[in-house]
């Protein structure tokens, strides 16, 4: 078996500056994704130049009622307001609509044009 080896040269470049790359919004940290629906809401969906102490956070806090990712839903909830909800209208045949208007249970059910209900929410879940 033959065996050569060769040199290879390259050339070498130095640099004596690098400009710093624009600041962005990146990516949330957040343990869940964030739905969005409209250009403003309640919640601050996330923080934008969180690595920027310089950022006027307290500013923007003051502008939303939460903070989008440290409002936690309780699953259980949903579990149980969606089997009573079952149940109402499948045993003793109470509509949906009729469920919601009652307002017995904590979490309204269905979707109206101003809100989103337990229904809608459960498709999206993960």
């Amino acid at each position: 078996m033959d065996v050569s080896s060769e040199v290879l040269s390259c050339p070498t470049y130095s640099c004596t500056s690098l400009e710093p790359v624009k600041p962005y919004e990146a990516c949330t940290y957040s343990h869940k994704n964030l739905y969005v629906a409209d250009d403003f809401c309640e919640k601050l969906q996330f923080m934008p130049f969180s690595d920027d102490l310089r950022f006027p956070a307290a500013e923007l806090f003051e502008l939303y009622d939460s903070i989008g990712w440290e409002t936690r839903k309780d699953p259980d909830l949903d579990v149980i307001v969606a089997e009573a909800a079952r149940r109402l209208h499948f045993r003793f045949g109470i509509s949906f609509a009729d469920i919601d208007k009652t307002g017995v249970l904590p979490i309204s059910i269905i979707e109206r044009p101003e809100r989103k209900g337990l229904f809608h929410w459960t498709r999206y879940r993960q």
